[in-house]
């Protein structure tokens, strides 16, 4: 019977170990990226949609933990790696969306919603914003990169502008 015991619990200490690596991996891949997308020398579009396949690879990542602790541990964790980069994409492509001409929104708005990664982000977005909300956990300055995807009022900015 402690011969079971130990073998399930090393089983387990061992699946946790291969988390935390992953784990590590991915946050040390996204890190890789947001340093490419913050100072490489890219243009504003390119940027964005980068940063959206991050966003989206992240937040789609933490949802595979078992729990809304682990979930919060990991938002957190990224956020406070990439602080300075979030901080600085968000600074640099929130203007350029606001100082665009309208006929240039029109056609930055139709390429961003034919990108995949819209039809993620407005699937994965409201399930952690719901679960933060549930387990009264912020998102960190992550949530000053989502404020730039806000898909579902380009959507509906766009359809009123139709009808």
């Amino acid at each position: 019977m402690k011969r079971i015991a130990f073998l399930t619990t090393t089983l387990i200490l061992s699946s946790l170990i291969l988390t935390s690596c992953e784990m590590s991996k991915i946050l040390k891949e996204n890190r890789t990226e947001m340093d490419r997308l913050a100072y490489g020398r890219l243009s504003k579009q390119e940027k964005f949609d980068g940063l959206a396949n991050v966003v989206v690879d992240v937040l789609e990542t933490s949802l595979e933990f078992d729990s809304p602790l682990k979930t919060h541990k990991y938002l957190q964790k990224f956020s406070k790696q990439n602080e300075t980069e979030l901080q600085s994409l968000s600074g640099e492509l929130g203007p350029w969306i606001k100082g665009m001409k309208f006929t240039d929104k029109v056609k930055f708005t139709k390429s961003t919603l034919s990108n995949p990664y819209s039809k993620r982000l407005t699937q994965v977005v409201p399930k952690v914003q719901r679960m933060a909300k549930e387990n009264d956990f912020e998102l960190g300055t992550l949530e000053k990169a989502l404020l730039l995807y806000r898909l579902r009022g380009m959507v509906k900015k766009n359809k009123k502008k139709k009808e």
